[in-house]
């Protein structure tokens, strides 16, 4: 991972940069009547744990995600996809 110098703070770059590409792949998909969230989350790596969460009225016939984690020594990254079938 490339490392970028913010100020007097050094950082890496912002993964979560990324969530207006993966929305626009996945609509791309042209899947009809889907509705697509993507939720991205960066954090400092303390050593404290942390719980992410995020609540919709779900069917478990026609609704899913997909979710991928980063973990280093000093950051965490979490990135979820949510499609939901709108009836």
């Amino acid at each position: 991972m490339s490392v970028r110098n913010c100020g007097r703070v050094r950082s890496p770059p912002r993964p979560c940069a990324r969530a207006p590409q993966v929305l626009k792949r996945l609509k791309e998909l042209d899947l009809p009547r889907y509705k697509f969230m993507v939720q991205c989350v960066v954090g400092e790596q303390r050593g404290e744990g942390v719980r992410i969460g995020c609540r919709t009225l779900w069917d478990n016939d026609t609704d899913c995600y997909a979710s991928a984690t980063f973990i280093s020594d000093e950051i965490f990254a979490s990135a979820t996809a949510y499609a939901m079938y709108l009836y």
